[in-house]
């Protein structure tokens, strides 16, 4: 998973983050184990979060944010790739998923 998260200048600074990320469609979780660059100056921290996440055809909602989604290539009726984009003043959240 990576994800790129850009504000309104003088709002917050740049986020991004690269993870291993895990569903589980039985519990509704998300699990993240990663990295997160953030700050001002940017620091590289370890990731290791814990989300709720539900979908649609076309939302994807982790956590509280809902996300537009783009789903790729079907492999037995789970998508291999998925894009995902959020707009919330004063940021936006660009979510890229790659199934391994």
């Amino acid at each position: 998973m990576t994800d790129a998260e850009v504000c309104n200048p003088g709002k917050f600074g740049p986020v991004l983050i690269s993870a291993l990320a895990s569903f589980n469609s039985t519990t509704g979780k998300l699990k993240l184990v990663g990295s997160v660059a953030s700050g001002d100056p940017m620091v590289l921290n370890p990731l290791k979060q814990t989300l709720s996440y539900s979908n649609s055809l076309t939302t994807v909602t982790l956590g509280e944010t809902v996300y537009q989604v783009v789903y790729g290539k079907l492999d037995n009726g789970v998508a291999t790739y998925a894009s995902l984009i959020a707009a919330a003043d004063p940021c936006a959240a660009q979510i890229t998923l790659s199934r391994q």
